[in-house]
């Protein structure tokens, strides 16, 4: 039986967990048996099957350690595995250190970078100028491309969970283009659906009137989400509407976003629901979805919301302005602070026939480009013909 090794290094639950465990069934699925090396956390205690075809490793050790000690632990552990072919699942772009990723490729015969995050741009290029007059080569420019380029010597594949992923690793000159292949996320479809009966539930729990706007975020808290910055627009949306705002999830950031929501007056206003294993039934309890993501590949839960017909409010950042072209409101990375809050009032504020409308397009646009079944499966089939 053929088995592959994922390493996967992560701050909380979230999409490229989620991600992770889906592919480990669609693996299973297909005959090949996965040893999931999980460092530094918890998450996937209860994700993945049962029936044995998936084996969990839990390490305190970090993808990031340059140290000779931590090295020769990791050599031991990767030695052991068995594996021909590893998976390295990346949440953020710069996960892995050079010194690891050089164990990586002495320990297996294959390797894959799966990319979830978007990698930092090449700055733009200058120079000094000599006298004040003749302009320098910008050879800093130069060589910061190509330490950040290094560490794509390594893999065989590069797996881009989004083509604006793929796009900027390619056109930034970090990644040669025939490493490169895009396989989109996707979602259960048949799982995320607008559900009456939940939504009633849920809005009775967390008391939402009738009538009454609920903005609503399934995330983890880490800078790279903007969760702050929803707080914020929110302070300056509740001073013009009666909406609530609730949040699902949780992570590094949860305390100081607690104390910041204090410290703004909204503790009535603002509900944390904590972390969640079934986030489905949120989604249809929301009427409006916020994703104002610093650093975002596509978001698999902005996708999970417009298939259960939340209307989206979300950043530029990634593959996000495709996904909700012509149905919800985009703001630019770069203006959130100041332009989110008029977006949210935007949204919240469309005729009851427009809002219906576009609930229906964002259902059928999650249908018919973003199914599950056709994204991993093709995933899947990628990894087995290595």
């Amino acid at each position: 039986m053929e088995r592959i090794c994922l390493i996967t290094e992560t701050g909380g639950y979230g999409g490229s967990e989620i991600h992770t465990s889906t592919l480990v069934r669609f693996l299973n699925a297909r005959g090949i048996a996965v040893e999931l090396i999980s460092c530094r956390n918890d998450v996937y205690d209860d994700l993945l099957p049962a029936d044995g075809m998936a084996t969990l490793t839990k390490t305190s050790l970090s993808t990031g350690c340059c140290e000779a000690d931590e090295l020769r632990r990791w050599r031991g552990l990767l030695e052991g595995v068995g594996c021909r072919t590893v998976l390295l699942v990346k949440g953020w772009w710069k996960m892995g250190s050079l010194p690891f990723l050089r164990e990586l490729r002495q320990s297996f015969e294959r390797v894959v970078f799966v990319e979830h995050a978007l990698p930092e741009p090449m700055p733009p290029r200058s120079s000094r100028r000599f006298l004040g007059v003749i302009p320098g080569l910008g050879l800093w420019w130069y060589r910061m491309r190509r330490q950040r380029g290094l560490r794509y010597r390594y893999p065989d594949l590069v797996v881009a969970v989004s083509g604006a992923v793929a796009g900027q690793l390619t056109g930034n000159g970090y990644c040669p283009p025939e490493k490169v292949r895009v396989v989109t996320n996707g979602i259960d479809c048949r799982r995320y659906r607008h559900d009456a009966v939940q939504r009633k539930l849920l809005r009775e729990r967390y008391g939402v009137g009738e009538g009454q706007t609920l903005f609503g975020m399934v995330t983890r808290f880490d800078e790279m989400k903007g969760v702050d910055l929803a707080i914020e627009a929110f302070h300056r949306v509740s001073r013009e509407t009666d909406a609530l705002l609730l949040l699902v999830g949780s992570g590094k950031l949860e305390e100081s976003l607690k104390e910041m929501v204090r410290e703004l007056g909204l503790s009535g206003r603002v509900i944390f629901a904590g972390q969640q294993r079934e986030v489905w039934p949120f989604y249809s309890a929301f009427d409006i979805f916020v994703m104002p993501s610093i650093n975002e590949a596509i978001g698999l839960s902005l996708l999970e919301a417009m298939a259960a017909e939340c209307l989206p409010v979300v950043s530029s950042a990634g593959e996000m302005p495709s996904v909700v072209e012509g149905i919800g409101q985009v703001v630019e990375v770069e203006a959130l602070r100041e332009e989110l809050p008029a977006a949210m009032i935007e949204a919240s504020r469309l005729d009851a026939a427009v809002k219906e409308e576009r609930r229906r397009l964002a259902k059928e646009r999650v249908f018919e480009r973003y199914n599950m079944e056709h994204s991993y499966a093709a995933f899947a089939s990628l990894i087995a013909s290595l």
